[in-house]
């Protein structure tokens, strides 16, 4: 069996019904159809950067690699830390997709799988104003302000209720996993 150390799990103890709980069950719903046993430790970390908002590939891929370390730290008798980060991206011609990286981090070698999950455009005004809070604030803030919406899953109001970010995550950890675990070396 897999021991795995969940990053920013914090929110389970506040809310029954909690986002992350919700991406990561999902994912070891389908974990469960494969020969893959794990055991998860949600573990509290706090942001691993020093911006509320990513902005570009770098800055998130850092912010999930530094959730995971810091999980593997947390929780040293786990196989591993699964840190995920969500960020901006500039694509050009004015698309800014959201999207999160995941980074599982296997603890006996450092060794980290990185996947992505799929991007939904933010629009642009809420990147301005991202921006103009030099990254203090998140987007899903500022569209929460505008639309009403709830500010962690912003990506159901975007997409007029057909997606769901802890499914969009749950997908993204799930390939995290799927990678690690089927690869063919």
């Amino acid at each position: 069996m897999k021991k795995i150390a969940l990053h920013g799990m914090s929110e389970i103890k506040q809310h029954a019904a909690s986002r992350a709980a919700l991406r990561f069950s999902a994912s070891m719903i389908r974990l469960r159809s494969t020969s893959i046993e794990l055991q998860v430790t949600p573990v509290d970390v706090s942001d691993a950067l020093p911006v509320k908002q990513p902005i570009g590939l770098d800055e998130t891929r850092l912010g999930a690699q530094g959730r995971a370390r810091l999980a593997t730290i947390l929780r040293p008798e786990d196989d591993y830390g699964l840190g995920v980060e969500n960020g901006i991206m500039f694509a050009g011609g004015g698309f800014w997709p959201d999207l999160a990286f995941v980074a599982l981090m296997r603890k006996s070698d450092g060794h980290t799988i990185y996947t992505t999950s799929l991007g939904i455009p933010c629009p642009p005004e809420d990147v301005v104003r991202v921006i103009g809070h030099q990254q203090q604030r998140t987007a899903g803030s500022f569209i929460a302000a505008r639309t009403g919406c709830a500010s962690v899953d912003w990506q159901h109001h975007a997409t007029g209720g057909l997606l769901e970010r802890e499914g969009i995550l749950a997908d993204a950890i799930y390939a995290a996993f799927a990678i690690e675990f089927h690869n063919c070396k």
